[in-house]
């Protein structure tokens, strides 16, 4: 998003300012290096395509919480969601054709769609996240003609309280008693690799998938592909110009 693919707006390329919600810079180190810059209007994007009360919902919390400490207001435009983009739909389906190939058997092979787990909780007060995850991996799915799917979810918190389900791990070993022999796993909620995509999927899941006696494929991520730099370019630029 820096470099010559990034954002225009009507001024010019756009700036672009990373926060993080658990480790530097910040999101509220990013609101006052904007401020610093004089920066009066801005896009806000998650990079997570799934709104959640868990995950988009805390982000707007921490950023308006820093707006609050400006001397000066800035203006805030979000994308709370875009699981149902083209370009990021065509962007996962291209990664997930890539898996397929390597399979022996792609007709009979199970593919399962997965995303960070929620809270039930969540879902009883009327969260999206759910539906949003799922309607990714439909079109996906429709995309590419797949004969059979499944949604999964990996990650869980680990507190007292139910998260939805079911568990990734839950779903391979069901895959195996129903009599399949391969499996592709795609994580729709994650666009980059980072932890919990290696450690549960490339580490869990796939020694889940040894002992019940499943092949494993995982597509690869989105990361920092010029294809899904274009989709958030794309939503940048729309929302701008609301």
């Amino acid at each position: 998003l820096l470099g010559p693919f990034g954002p225009r707006t009507p001024q010019g390329p756009a700036r672009v300012y990373v926060g993080t919600k658990h480790w530097h810079p910040s999101i509220g180190e990013a609101i006052a290096a904007m401020h610093e810059d004089g920066v009066r209007r801005a896009v806000a994007i998650v990079a997570a395509p799934h709104y959640s009360l868990r995950s988009v919902a805390e982000y707007k919390e921490k950023v308006e919480a820093a707006l609050k400490a400006l001397p000066e207001p800035i203006e805030m435009v979000w994308v709370e969601s875009y699981e149902a983009h083209p370009g990021l739909i065509a962007a996962y389906a291209r990664r997930l054709e890539e898996a397929i190939w390597r399979l022996r058997d792609p007709k009979r092979a199970a593919y399962v769609f997965t995303a960070h787990s929620i809270p039930v909780s969540a879902v009883e007060r009327g969260d999206p996240y759910p539906r949003q995850v799922e309607r990714t991996a439909e079109l996906i799915a429709k995309r590419l003609s797949l004969p059979r799917f499944s949604v999964a979810y990996q990650s869980a918190g680990r507190t007292p309280e139910p998260w939805l389900g079911p568990d990734i791990n839950e779903q391979l070993r069901a895959l195996k008693e129903e009599g399949y022999e391969e499996v592709v796993v795609q994580a729709v909620g994650f666009p980059a690799d980072h932890l919990e995509v290696f450690f549960d999927l490339d580490l869990e899941a796939q020694a889940t998938a040894n002992e019940v006696g499943l092949r494993l494929l995982r597509a690869r991520s989105l990361n920092a592909d010029l294809d899904y730099i274009h989709v958030l370019k794309d939503l940048v630029e729309a929302a701008w110009l609301r």
